[in-house]
């Protein structure tokens, strides 16, 4: 399997996969214009594809009163990181690969996914910050486009300078001093939605791109100063923008507002000394009395 068809099988989101696309297209040095091309060709096809959405179950109560359950997309809250206890709760609506790349919920499915014979699962557990002494351990079955924006894993990417997916590391707030440092190689549609590059953007205001920025969380003043630049789907995936998002809720994305982690009420709070609902192992167990073994069986029976 290639490159392009590995995600092309991870088509459960057309935006992700999108961006995934745009990455390998630029890596391969095909210039702008025939990546713009491609990804045109690439987004035809993709429609075609029918979305899947199926129905969550919060009895716990988990999201915030104004969230409606019944829109739930699978893919994004599979890799929303305080979604945890949503996932518990609708174990056989997990999107398999999307969990691959959530950092709250690794610690539970390790076991199912350390010896996972599918490319799909590994691109997401290189991009999941939980899974980086994993990687360590398999270095044969990194996917370096994913690893770019992999907040642990800069002492890999330094260590392996050529592998470096630039437009992806461009997102990466961990990588923000390797980015000054190579300021040429910065694509700045990406830093825009780069949390740590807030100073970057101010001094670079001509190259904001104002779609990425839109789900930058340290831009609310920037966007707040330029509403009519908002992007209200991707402004759906930004927790500081849950009380904007709440405020004018007929322009929300529903698909989107899934990946925000603000949308959980156990957003902000500690637990463990962990914050944003994110928990150690021992702590989950706790609350969600399933064994490794238990969710095993469960992926088994459901897994996509």
């Amino acid at each position: 399997m290639n490159r392009f068809q590995l995600f092309l099988s991870c088509h459960d989101n057309r935006i992700y996969l999108m961006d995934m696309i745009r990455s390998l297209l630029l890596s391969c040095h095909e210039g702008v214009e025939q990546c713009n091309k491609n990804l045109r060709s690439a987004w035809r096809y993709l429609n075609e594809i029918p979305p899947t959405g199926p129905e969550f179950k919060d009895d716990d109560k988990c999201l915030l009163e104004w969230i409606p359950c019944y829109k739930t997309d699978s893919w994004w809250v599979s890799l929303n990181p305080s979604a945890l206890p949503l996932l518990i709760n609708n174990i056989d609506k997990i999107s398999w690969p999307a969990i691959c790349g959530n950092p709250s919920a690794f610690h539970l499915f390790e076991a199912i996914f350390r010896n996972s014979k599918e490319d799909k699962h590994w691109l997401f557990l290189s991009r999941n910050a939980a899974a980086i002494h994993l990687l360590e351990a398999n270095p044969d079955r990194i996917n370096w486009i994913a690893l770019s924006l992999n907040p642990a894993a800069i002492h890999l990417l330094e260590a392996n300078p050529d592998k470096i997916n630039w437009y992806m590391l461009s997102k990466n707030p961990a990588a923000i001093n390797m980015l000054k440092a190579n300021m040429d190689k910065i694509y700045w549609k990406s830093l825009s939605c780069n949390p740590a590059a807030i100073d970057l953007l101010e001094a670079n205001p001509d190259k904001i791109h104002w779609g990425y920025l839109s789900e930058n969380p340290a831009a609310m003043h920037l966007l707040k100063a330029n509403p009519d630049k908002i992007s209200w789907s991707r402004l759906s995936r930004n927790p500081s923008a849950i009380h904007m998002l709440e405020a004018n809720q007929d322009k929300v994305d529903w698909e989107h507002i899934f990946a925000n982690p603000a949308i959980f009420k156990s957003y902000g709070k500690k637990s463990n000394g962990s914050m944003n609902g994110i928990s150690g192992y021992e702590s989950l167990n706790k609350d969600f009395p399933r064994t490794p073994a238990t969710l095993a069986t469960k992926y088994k029976e459901h897994c996509i």
